[in-house]
């Protein structure tokens, strides 16, 4: 949207939630201004008569995110603040200005209503009376975007927190990548087995992704990154899972462009944005491999997104992507012993630097066996990246087994626990208060934009 168009929306936005007869909503802000999407941050006051049975989490003020989908073409002149100048719009210069345009808006409605009890998707918000249903009734279904509420995520994005955590100049402790890869896998899984609501419903609000025994899904999230990973807020330790208990959980958005693999009509708009995954040699007499194994498709795809953010959590660079993309240099390497190679597009932490002793690999502190799985994921050869049901306990086990002891040494800790963790800041940083610390510096304490 141009700047008029933003104007003109947070006008009529404020005009609305102004009117709301329960003084429920304020505006606060502009949140971001996407290529299909606005999202603005407003501050939601529930009802002070709620419906009985209402949980005592929903009854509480609290920020949420408006996400306001593209308008169609025949809806821009209505956001505009100068009629006359719309008016004499040619159709040609509407089409220009939607050019690509694609309502997400109630792709990503089914996707989180699919995935509602996540614990590592983010939330839609049901907010009851929504004031924007008079949008409609004054304008028509034409004239006013299509839009959803959601949970409010206040400790910003990975990209964000990688950028930040760079600026220490410090690598991220083993102990919290771990946990973070932990979080990622676990999205994976939801998308493969969307949890079920839990017997007692009415005192949770998420439950923990697990495998399951029953055939996986095809959903692909088809816009995984750095940015689209946020952290929440931090659990309770009495309530929390280990893992959760010294950072904050990752939480996966933007579900607007995802697929279900199983669709013809999303394979189809799979095979048109990857061409790559045609065959040279391709006979229309055969399937795509994409329509023999529609769920190993896009379980493969979704961990090659995990193997990326991985990547660069491990190596402090939030543009490691652009390394990872097809054409650029990768590297060979043997995850275990007896087994074949694997190419493999993480050779910024399995290529070994020729200027460091016995020929180190560039990254020396990261775990070994953390570095083997980010390979596996980021294999060339999607037949080779990892079975998730396997891949979700074997880190939900190393995750919870690799406790400070195992970075500092038993021995060392036994003989003087304060001199072990105080023989080095790496050592020190892999503590429970040094993760502590790391958290603090680069999330909560984060600078702002304009001083990073």
């Amino acid at each position: 949207m141009s700047i008029f168009q933003i104007m003109r929306t947070q006008q009529q936005l404020s005009e609305y939630f102004d009117d709301d007869r329960e003084g429920r909503f304020s505006y606060v802000r502009l949140h971001g201004n996407g290529s299909t999407a606005l999202t603005w941050t407003v501050l939601y006051r529930p009802a002070t008569r709620p419906a009985p049975g209402t949980p005592n989490r929903l009854l509480l003020p609290r920020y949420l995110i408006l996400k306001l989908g593209r308008l169609p073409p025949t809806g821009l002149r209505s956001l505009s603040v100068d009629s006359q100048s719309t008016d004499s719009m040619s159709m040609s210069d509407i089409r220009e200005l939607s050019a690509g345009y694609e309502d997400t808006i109630p792709n990503e409605k089914k996707w989180l209503r699919a995935l509602a009890w996540a614990s590592h998707i983010a939330k839609r918000a049901e907010v009851p009376r929504d004031p924007l249903r008079r949008a409609v009734d004054d304008l028509n279904d034409r004239s006013w975007p299509r839009w959803i509420y959601l949970e409010f995520l206040e400790n910003g994005t990975l990209f964000d927190f990688i950028r930040r955590a760079k600026q220490t100049q410090r690598s991220l402790p083993n102990r919290l990548l771990w946990s973070l890869f932990l979080c990622l896998i676990r999205m994976c899984v939801a998308m493969a087995w969307p949890p079920i609501a839990p017997g007692d419903w009415e005192h949770f609000s998420s439950v923990l992704e697990e495998p399951r025994d029953i055939a996986a899904r095809s959903i692909l999230h088809n816009d995984f990154h750095n940015r689209n990973v946020m952290f929440g807020a931090l659990e309770d330790p009495s309530t929390a899972p280990p893992e959760h208990m010294l950072a904050p959980p990752l939480k996966l958005i933007d579900f607007g462009n995802a697929l279900d693999l199983a669709d013809p009509e999303d394979r189809a708009k799979y095979v048109q944005r990857n061409p790559d995954v045609v065959p040279e040699d391709y006979d229309e007499m055969q399937f795509l491999p994409v329509e023999r194994n529609p769920a190993q498709t896009a379980i493969a795809q979704n961990l090659y997104e995990v193997g990326t953010i991985m990547l660069e959590l491990a190596t402090l660079d939030e543009t490691a992507r652009r390394s990872v993309r097809r054409g650029q240099p990768t590297t060979r390497f043997i995850p275990s012993v007896g087994a074949a190679s694997v190419e493999t597009a993480a050779t910024a932490i399995l290529e070994r630097d020729p200027a460091v002793p016995q020929r180190r690999f560039r990254q020396p502190q990261l775990d070994d066996d953390l570095r083997t799985l980010i390979g596996m994921c980021l294999a060339v050869d999607a037949g080779r990246r990892p079975d998730l049901a396997w891949l979700a306990r074997a880190v939900e086990v190393e995750a919870r087994r690799r406790d400070w002891r195992y970075y500092v040494g038993d021995d060392a800790m036994e003989l003087d626990p304060g001199a072990a963790l105080a023989g080095g800041v790496g050592q020190w940083r892999e503590s429970d208060d040094g993760i502590r610390q790391v958290i603090q510096e680069t999330l909560f304490d984060a600078p702002t934009e304009e001083e990073l």
